[in-house]
């Protein structure tokens, strides 16, 4: 037979590794949800035992009585009242790891009815009897599993408890329970007879699962601090008393206090009064996408780009040309990936997201919700001029009066390298040697500096032939249907 308790504890180790493990891997938005709560609840417990011979010979006393009437006593139920603590960590968008510890009092009885002669006023009447088992029991208990949110702040839990139960009173009698306030037991003069208390020793440990659901009621605008009223039913996967088989399952009901010290999930959007005054807490980080990859960083590198646009064009067979040069910030970046979070959203609440400088300003409405906002580098980099620190928030409108975020400083740095790029096009009455002759000391410095150059233009046939004249393995020919003009620009070798 396998050693279950010797199982239980190393089920238990295993899940604690687990919860280290994943607290230490979850993302900090994740981890930020936090919560701890205390619960009063009550329950009922219904029993299915079969006594043995075990049973009596653990007693200390030696009943005969019960020999012929113990096996009877094959259903019972009883009450339970229970303090428990817990601890939920977020560790996936809806689910949670749910651990605490529990204790809780169970006590009940076993019942068995027969009749038998009973004395009222000297004549032998026959009357009915109740055999009882009155038995309580003291549990300690450690529970491990997870919560999962069904819809709004419904949620669903399953798990696992560890439960250690030291010693089970017992008391036992015989008491008249028909007719009512009448006769008496012919051996004691009273309505009850063969009486008996004893204690067994178990010092044992078992497990259980339990399953049930639960909501969350805010008592504050922040939802920080939440009525939990919940039902959860409770199933013995071990017995009570390892000598007996018996089986127990608990029905919970109660009502518990959950506060939130991390962030609070699933916020729901609720009517505000207009006379209500509430100050909304809007909590933001920034974190940059560079090449597929999302980095926290405390800088923005901003680099300068020249570009210098050269046109060529006949008339009446002279080459005319027409020149022009203008300037850009890039990013060092593919996007701004803003991450926000609110305290508590109100129908009707509005949330920006402003970008400007001296002359522009560049306004985003963000979804509140949402919680993630992405800015590409172009549009993030037009309205930078010079390098400082710039500071950027978020702005909330609720009840005509705008709340601002907590600021964050975003560091900008201009690189000292100005990248030049030059483009050259030609509309298409050019030969590939008139473009040549025009080309021909840029096209040598680049061949000798290994710089890329790009050529696009509309017609295939002709953007090979121009790179098989120009004998340059860096050339990335790119055809282009839309473009009239035969382009071809690259990085200042310079």
């Amino acid at each position: 037979m396998p050693n279950y308790q010797k199982i239980d504890y190393l089920m238990y180790k295993i899940l604690i590794i687990f919860i280290l493990f994943t607290y230490q891997a979850l993302p900090s938005e994740f981890a930020n949800t936090q919560s701890f709560g205390v619960y009063f609840f009550a329950g009922n417990s219904f029993h299915t035992v079969d006594f043995n011979e075990k049973f009596k010979s653990d007693l200390k006393d030696d009943l005969a009585y019960i020999d012929s009437t113990f096996n009877n006593f094959n259903k019972g139920s009883g009450d339970i009242l229970s303090f428990n603590i817990d601890y939920n960590l977020r560790i996936f968008n809806d689910f949670y790891l749910n651990i605490g510890a529990n204790i809780d009092y169970d006590y009940g009885e076993f019942n068995f009815f027969f009749n038998d002669l009973i004395n009222i006023n000297g004549v032998a009447t026959e009357g009915l009897i109740a055999d009882k088992i009155e038995y309580k029991l003291l549990n300690l208990s450690s529970f491990m599993g997870v919560k999962y949110n069904i819809y709004k702040k419904l949620n669903l839990r399953l798990l696992y408890n560890l439960s250690h139960s030291r010693t089970i009173d017992f008391s036992s009698y015989e008491k008249i329970i028909k007719p009512e306030n009448k006769g008496v037991f012919k051996q004691t003069g009273k309505k009850i007879r063969n009486e008996f208390i004893d204690t067994i020793s178990l010092n044992q440990i078992s497990s259980s699962l339990s399953f049930g659901i639960d909501y969350l009621f805010p008592t504050s605008v922040s939802s920080k601090l939440n009525l939990n009223p919940f039902v959860y039913v409770n199933y013995d996967l071990d017995g009570l008393m390892p000598t007996q088989t018996w089986n127990r399952i608990n029905l919970f009901y109660g009502l518990g206090i959950i506060y939130y010290f991390g962030e609070v999930p699933h916020l729901e959007s609720i009517t505000l009064n207009p006379d209500q005054i509430v100050i909304p807490t809007i909590n933001f980080t920034y974190r940059i996408n560079k090449n597929g990859k999302e980095e926290q960083i405390d800088s923005l590198i901003i680099e300068k780009h020249i570009f210098n646009t050269y046109s060529f064009y006949k008339n009446d067979g002279k080459v005319n040309s027409t020149q022009k040069t203008n300037s850009k910030n890039i990013g060092k970046f593919n996007s701004l990936d803003l991450h926000y979070k609110i305290d508590q959203v109100f129908n009707n609440d509005k949330l920006y997201f402003n970008l400007q400088n001296q002359n522009e300003k560049k306004i985003f409405e963000l979804d509140i919700n949402q919680n993630i906002f992405i800015i590409n580098s172009d549009e993030f980099t037009q309205f930078i001029k010079t390098s400082e620190l710039k500071e950027i928030h978020l702005e909330m409108l609720r009840n005509n009066k705008i709340y601002k975020s907590n600021s964050q400083k975003i560091n900008l740095i201009f690189s000292n390298i100005t990248q030049n790029w030059y483009e050259y096009n030609f509309t298409k009455d050019f030969t590939i040697q008139e473009i040549l002759n025009n080309l021909i000391s840029f096209i040598a410095d680049s061949k000798k500096l290994n710089k890329l150059i790009i050529i696009e233009a509309n017609d295939s046939a002709l953007l090979n032939k121009l790179a098989g004249e120009i004998d340059y393995f860096n050339i990335l020919i790119k055809q282009n249907n839309k473009s009239e003009q035969i382009k071809i620009y690259w990085e200042n070798p310079f």
